[in-house]
């Protein structure tokens, strides 16, 4: 507030940026089942989305249904949920 009452400069993007790196540590830990830490997320070679700087309205889906990643992905998601299911909610008020 005391930057916009007195015409003072103010930038949050390093509080931005430290924001969405936390949001894509937790994604890379979500699809590998790992730990990850801010040094390995930093140095990753690994690209979220391949491909997404040349996506356009009339690009066809990414992510087709019944593909190879399709299913893929949808195994994981089971496992991962079957595996969950007994220790969901321990200890946490339903």
């Amino acid at each position: 507030m005391d930057a916009i009452r007195n015409d003072k400069p103010y930038n949050e993007v390093e509080r931005g940026v430290k924001g969405s790196l936390v949001t894509s540590l937790g994604r890379m830990a979500a699809h590998t089942g790992q730990e990850v830490t801010y040094d390995q997320i930093l140095n990753s070679d690994h690209e979220m989305a391949p491909g997404l700087d040349n996506l356009t309205m009339d690009s066809p889906a990414p992510l087709k249904p019944n593909s190879e990643a399709d299913t893929l992905f949808r195994s994981r998601v089971s496992s991962r949920t079957a595996n969950t299911k007994t220790s969901r909610n321990r200890g946490f008020p339903k």
